[in-house]
């Protein structure tokens, strides 16, 4: 008998889900999915990107939406639910202070984390020492021999995909109760239910654990798909399962999938200012030495795929010279001088704006003037 989630999923039709934005945006307007279980293949999937370029969609949710991150642990919740209310309150440091570890330093990350929490969204971490018991930020270890092998025994045992199961479900089921939708980003074995090669079944998956989610497969590929009922198989403990979805996509067709979007010039151009915003606030935030280089490549991205979308080859001349003096003034600042990101002659979002206006005003000139005409 197939599950209330495999019904879910066949309501939703590959020519309304043929990307990963007309998939959120299918799921987050069907009332009757509960939550979006998304599987990544750690540090190659596209999926801060994926989260960023459709931060507008999930913002705009009829139902208020919940992000739940295997990359955070439960104790860091207080500080997030914290963040999240300063953001409400307009601060614009939200996460001022804030670390997973000392020697954190996953600046995508946290730029994703503080454009949701920007945006309205709120983010939870799901780890706890029940999930992962090197959880814990107090444990204490004498033998660091004995800690590793511990770890490593706990790594390849049944534990470490049913327990974190078990734990991530109960904390997306409390969400929806509450009347949320809830993204999981996490591991690609924690979703779908495994089964071994002799058919038995190793682990129900997180999907058989929350009634009415829909399971994706996100993989970075230069050629854009997406797919429904997708196999996926763990190499490293030889199991196989399946996804409702596998979309493989890459960051310039995510951003250029966002622009084409909009039927409007107008509201191109506002999307392309609050990608560039999410962007700039967070790595002056989470900015580390010779990050100067991760910013103008992140920024290229979208500038290319804005480009693509409307047809033009813009200079972005004021753009450019406002990120320099950005990335000058931060660099600064780690030297630590007194310069404040948010001080008003520095950066505003308003400033950005009025950049990237000034460097699309001919192109915007002559839209207008194509709109006057038909």
């Amino acid at each position: 008998m197939a599950s209330p989630s495999e019904h879910i999923a066949k309501q939703i039709t590959l020519d309304k889900a043929s990307t990963l934005r007309k998939l959120l945006e299918s799921v987050t307007n069907n009332a009757q999915v509960s939550a979006l279980l998304l599987g990544e293949a750690h540090d190659t999937s596209p999926t801060t990107a994926a989260m960023l370029a459709n931060i507008d969609v999930l913002s705009q949710s009829k139902r208020p939406v919940v992000f739940v991150l295997e990359s955070f642990k439960q104790y860091h919740n207080p500080k997030l639910q914290a963040a999240f209310k300063k953001a409400e309150k307009g601060s614009p440091k939200p996460l001022k202070g804030f670390k997973r570890s000392e020697e954190d330093s996953d600046v995508a990350l946290f730029t994703f984390v503080l454009a949701a929490i920007n945006h309205g969204i709120p983010v939870l971490g799901a780890e706890n020492i029940v999930s992962n018991p090197f959880s814990a930020p107090d444990k204490k270890w004498s033998d660091l021999t004995a800690k590793i092998r511990a770890m490593e025994g706990f790594k390849k045992s049944p534990d470490r995909i049913t327990k974190p199961n078990e734990v991530f479900s109960s904390l997306i089921n409390e969400q929806c109760e509450e009347g949320a939708f809830c993204i999981f980003i996490g591991g690609a074995a924690h979703p779908p239910q495994l089964v071994e090669s002799n058919g038995q079944i190793f682990d129900i998956g997180m999907q058989a654990r929350v009634p009415n989610s829909v399971s994706v497969y996100l993989l970075r590929d230069d050629e854009p798909d997406c797919k429904k009922d997708a196999p996926y198989f763990s190499t490293e403990r030889q199991l196989g399962g399946n996804y409702d979805f596998l979309v493989t996509t890459n960051k310039s067709a995510l951003y250029k999938d966002s622009f084409d979007s909009q039927n409007q010039m107008i509201d191109k151009v506002n999307l392309l200012v609050s990608f560039i915003d999410d962007l700039l606030k967070g790595y002056s935030q989470f900015h580390k030495p010779t990050l100067g280089v991760f910013l103008q490549q992140e920024i290229a991205a979208v500038l290319s795929s804005f480009q693509q979308s409307v047809k033009s080859e813009i200079k972005f001349t004021e753009l450019n010279k406002l990120t320099t003096n950005l990335i000058a003034a931060t660099a600064k600042k780690g030297e630590g001088s007194k310069f404040s990101f948010f001080k008003k002659e520095s950066y505003s979002s308003h400033n950005l704006a009025e950049a990237i206006h000034r460097d699309l005003a001919d192109m915007t000139k002559q839209e207008t003037t194509k709109q006057i005409d038909i």
